[in-house]
């Protein structure tokens, strides 16, 4: 039902030569995949087992759509049952409907959702309010390559894996529910 992996979060010259496995494995998957980028330890501790998640990112696009991403985030929220956090929704660039298209979902009771709208550039802007807001975990749609720049410097998603400095849950963006 989920891979969990971590990454090497390549960049540069590395990226172009090394093929992602992650990348890789979620393409041919279709499944979500709980990422973690080097150094990153995650919001479980291995002593205990108790989980520490009181702050998500959800960066929300038109495309890919970012709703099998938040439809997978409340589920998530809700199995943990943890007692309080908040989900702050981000978009780069003018779409003053986009928090309103893609509607909130219900959270448990003591998480919130926030919504908050950038203007930038998007991967620079997206890690830029990664560093300031630190969530404990972030969660995103991926439509994967889809163009040169993609088989170049990597598809948005390798982009941002190391830049986030958080675990990412990545939803293939035609990943369907059963």
């Amino acid at each position: 039902d989920l891979l969990v992996m971590a990454t090497h979060a390549r960049k540069g010259w590395s990226r172009l030569l090394v093929d992602s496995i992650s990348e890789r494995a979620l393409r041919q998957s279709q499944l979500p995949a709980l990422l973690f980028p080097p150094g990153e330890e995650g919001f479980v501790d291995p002593e205990s087992g108790s989980v520490s998640l009181q702050r998500v990112l959800l960066p929300l696009a038109r495309h890919p759509d970012a709703r099998p991403a938040q439809r997978a985030l409340t589920r998530f929220v809700h199995t943990l049952a943890i007692s309080q956090g908040t989900v702050l929704r981000a978009h780069v660039g003018h779409d003053p409907d986009i928090f309103r298209d893609v509607a909130t979902a219900p959270l448990p009771e003591g998480w919130r959702w926030e919504d908050r709208g950038l203007q930038g550039e998007g991967e620079t802007e997206v890690a830029t309010l990664a560093a300031e807001w630190r969530p404990q975990l972030s969660v995103m749609t991926s439509k994967g390559r889809s163009s040169w720049k993609d088989m170049v410097w990597g598809s948005t998603l390798e982009r941002l894996v190391d830049r986030l400095k958080s675990p990412l849950l990545v939803l293939p963006s035609d990943y369907c529910e059963e």
